[in-house]
């Protein structure tokens, strides 16, 4: 059979902000975005999560090999496990499923319940 991940993807318009505000240098990288805007990042994903989880699957996030590392950052900064792993990091026989989205402009969990 066909091995497959099952994982959530990165909005566009998230992945080119995460890459605009990541910045590297000597000592590692800086995430260049306002803490507000890091923990609403957090919250996406935090909310998009659990249906991966609801499904059966393992907490797994794709991104580009240029937003991973400060993805990762932003996720231990919040506690929420999750493997953050690079396109280029998946061997080609393996299938990738996107079964949810982390964005932004997700209502709340509250924003939901009203």
């Amino acid at each position: 059979g066909t091995r497959r991940i099952r994982a959530l993807a990165i909005a566009p318009e998230l992945e080119a902000e995460l890459t605009a505000g990541i910045e590297r240098s000597g000592a590692g990288i800086q995430i260049a975005l306002a803490p507000d805007r890091i923990e609403t990042i957090a919250r996406g994903a935090r909310d998009a999560l659990p249906k991966l989880l609801d499904l059966g699957y393992l907490p797994v996030v794709v991104a580009s090999p240029a937003v991973r590392l400060g993805l990762v950052r932003i996720l231990e900064s919040h506690r929420i496990e999750a493997s953050v792993v690079g396109f280029n990091e998946i061997d080609r026989s393996i299938d990738l499923e996107s079964v949810g989205l982390i964005s932004c402009d997700q209502p709340t969990a509250a924003e939901r319940r009203a």
